[in-house]
This record gives structure tokens, C-alpha cells and sequence, in this order.
């Protein structure tokens, strides 16, 4: 797709306000920025990088709802195994993407199942869905904010 014939103005807004919403999700703890960019470099194209992104938050859910079933099933202990492999779809690509509270959420999932705490992790994959749903609509934002300067013809 050719740049966009955008003002010298208009490109430096866009930019100021990518920048903004940056600085806003390092401040609030949601994204490292560092680990960020190097998800993008490494993927190369940031239509692929948006998009492993967006499948993460039409994905969450599923993870999430069956680490609730499993916590109601009737046994007195966590099915451990179970747990993790749930908690790694939400983990790994959140660690990837440099998710910050999302991984800690995932972390402190992790630290109640392993001590068998069905409540403690119940309360923990609230937050955890609390988190996500907090971190989503901003970084679809951020990804429209790339994808225009990209298309205007500017660097990320």
C-alpha cells in the first residue's frame, strides 16, 4: 500500500500521540517497552506482530475458562499439570509481548495453584481477566497508532 499523502504536522501528531499511549503503558506497568519492540523486530513485519496480538485477546478467554473448570472440579487437590499448560497460552505470549501486570498475574496463578489454593487462584484469574481486559482496548489502540504511521510512510 503507498504512504498516505499526510502533512508533515499531521505524521508528527500521530507520532506524539503513538508516543504518548507508550509512555502511558510503561508508566502504568502494562507493557515493557523494550520487550515490545524487540517481539516487533524479531517478527519483521508488523502486520504478522499486530496480528499474533490481536489472536492473543480472541484467544484469552478459552485458557481462562478452562482453568475455572478445572479449579471446580470435585478433588481436594489442583491438577497441577492441567493448570499450567491452561496458564502457558496466556504466559508465554504475554511474557512475549512484554505484558507486564498480565504476566504477573499469571505468575501469581501459578504460586496459588502450587500451594492448592483453589480460592487464592480463583481470586487470582479474576485479576488476571481484570488485567487483560484493562490492556486490550489500549493496545488496539497502539496497533491502529503503528499501523497509520506505517501506512503514512513513517517508522515505528
Amino acid at each position: 500500500m503507498p504512504p498516505r499523502a499526510l502533512s508533515l504536522a499531521q505524521r508528527r501528531t500521530m507520532q506524539r500521540d503513538n508516543d504518548r499511549l507508550l509512555g502511558a503503558l510503561a508508566q502504568e506497568g502494562l507493557l515493557n517497552l523494550s520487550t515490545y519492540q524487540e517481539f516487533k523486530e524479531e517478527v519483521e513485519d508488523l502486520g504478522i506482530a499486530h496480528g499474533f496480538v490481536i489472536q492473543f485477546f480472541t484467544t484469552a478467554d478459552e485458557p481462562i475458562n478452562e482453568m475455572r473448570k478445572i479449579l471446580s472440579e470435585r478433588s481436594a487437590v489442583i491438577d497441577q499439570d492441567k493448570m499450567a499448560l491452561q496458564l502457558s497460552h496466556i504466559r508465554e505470549p504475554s511474557d512475549l509481548f512484554g505484558m507486564t501486570k498480565v504476566s504477573r498475574a499469571c505468575q501469581a496463578i501459578r504460586v496459588a495453584f502450587q500451594a492448592n489454593d483453589k480460592e487464592r487462584c480463583l481470586t487470582c484469574i479474576r485479576e488476571l481477566k481484570n488485567e487483560i481486559a484493562y490492556l486490550k482496548p489500549r493496545l488496539h489502540q497502539l496497533i491502529s497508532y503503528e499501523r497509520n504511521i506505517r501506512d503514512a510512510g513513517g517508522r515505528i
